[in-house]
């Protein structure tokens, strides 16, 4: 079992040892780098059911779970905002598409700075887990049409909702 799992993935890439690599070197010679990458994603207050994983920690309708994670569309994201903007930092969104319907107004805050965007699936309640190929497909797609047209780029990646990826995720995002 355990080589089974090692062995999954290779076929995307080899072992690169660290010691074999080249020495990065960052621009007027800083010693880190950082990306900034909000999560900048929906949740349903009452989502559909997921066989592998329940969305909320507590009983449904769970509002102090939900008001938590609204007040970053209502709030957060504009004072996140603010403090990138005061330091010239530019960042790249982790984006669940539905936002583009429930709040274009971050979606145009955030083509204003011209952030990059990438998918963080549709919504960050309806995971991947055990979805079949073609319904995962079909939702990775919506995401990068949806990104697409609301921001006139494609997204530059992908992180699927919840961190739901699934053995398939990788080859559907390629295609």
């Amino acid at each position: 079992m355990a080589d089974q799992v090692k062995a999954e993935g290779l076929e995307y890439y080899q072992p690169w040892p660290y010691n074999q690599r080249p020495k990065i070197t960052w621009p007027n010679g800083a010693r880190i780098a950082l990306w900034v990458a909000p999560n900048i994603e929906v949740y349903e207050l009452n989502p559909p059911a997921n066989a592998f994983r329940t969305p909320w920690p507590s009983p449904f309708p769970s509002v102090a779970g939900y008001s938590i994670r609204d007040y970053g569309n209502r709030v957060g994201h504009m004072r996140q905002m603010k403090v990138l903007d005061k330091y010239g930092i530019r960042g790249s969104i982790s984006l669940s598409s539905a936002l583009i319907d429930h709040h274009p107004e971050i979606i145009e805050l955030c083509k204003e700075r011209d952030w990059e965007f990438f998918s963080h699936g549709i919504y960050n309640t309806r995971y991947t887990y055990g979805l079949p190929e073609d319904q995962e497909r079909e939702l990775i797609q919506d995401s990068i049409d949806s990104i697409k047209n609301a921001t006139g780029s494609a997204p530059v990646g992908y992180l699927a909702p919840a961190l739901s990826h699934s053995t398939t995720t990788v080859d559907l995002w390629a295609e």
